[in-house]
């Protein structure tokens, strides 16, 4: 029993941050609301300057549980991000839910200012309870895989970033689902509509392309008689010891394209 007891405390490592991302969702959807009701009388700009402010602090949060009580190392190769933050698509390969946190910890690299995530999805994701209105709140936009649907409301929601200059990092996985190594046929083309609309129509909002490559590397991302790669871990086994290191390569394009 005793020389079991580290390894249920390392299966169980994942339950506080657990518990800390559920109870602090709900405090932030709380005090978005509160902000939300203050900043009526007052321009878009400082709605928007409070709210950006407040999922910062989100952020910070989630990057801490994530990049510090995990354990798990994070290298970074390539290019360096630059330091005055910038309107950004972000482009990344899929492979799990901690994909977004990678996303989320890069925005508040650059120049100590997050807060700037907005993502592209697939309509599923609005049903989940907290996060899917949050993520639609913050201009997100929620996409189907049917091509011929939705246009119009696709590019009115793309357009609002413009329209109303707001500060964006877009995030999109353009595979459209999780890569999974056991059956690679399954990466579909949900996000191919979403990326030719963000680029006919909202290129000229932003300065930099990011193309982001990441791969998870632990004893449990391999098979140890074969090598042959596994799934990515989801969140509770990448707090649970499942993986060691994340490799995060950065290409960046900072020519803004012409509209």
């Amino acid at each position: 029993m005793i020389l079991a007891a580290p390894h249920l405390l390392l299966a169980l490592r994942w339950v506080p941050p657990a518990f800390a991302l559920m109870g602090s969702t709900a405090t932030y959807i709380s005090a978005w609301a509160l902000i939300r009701l203050l900043t009526l009388p007052l321009s878009e700009r400082c709605y928007r300057r409070a709210e950006e402010t407040l999922y910062a602090s989100y952020q910070r949060l989630v990057g801490f549980l994530f990049e510090t009580w995990s354990g798990v190392e994070f290298h970074f190769y390539g290019d360096p991000l630059p330091d005055a933050a910038e309107n950004v698509l972000y482009i990344s390969n899929h492979q799990c839910t901690v994909d977004w946190v990678v996303a989320e910890t890069l925005c508040l690299r650059q120049g100590g200012y997050g807060g700037r995530n907005r993502y592209i999805l697939k309509d599923s994701l609005k049903y989940v309870p907290l996060y899917g209105w949050q993520l639609g709140a913050r201009g997100g936009v929620f996409v189907k895989r049917h091509k011929d649907k939705d246009q119009e409301k696709i590019i009115r929601r793309l357009n609002e970033l413009v329209e109303k200059d707001i500060n964006t990092w877009l995030v999109i996985f353009p595979e459209g689902t999780r890569f999974d190594p056991r059956n690679p046929k399954s990466i579909r083309t949900s996000q191919e509509q979403a990326m030719t609309l963000v680029l006919t129509h909202i290129k000229r909002h932003f300065k930099a392309v990011y193309d982001v490559t990441i791969m998870y590397d632990g004893p449990e991302v391999y098979k140890r008689e074969t090598l042959a790669r596994l799934p990515a871990p989801d969140m509770f086994r990448f707090f649970s010891g499942y993986c060691t290191k994340v490799h995060i390569h950065i290409k960046t394009n900072s020519h803004r394209a012409p509209a």
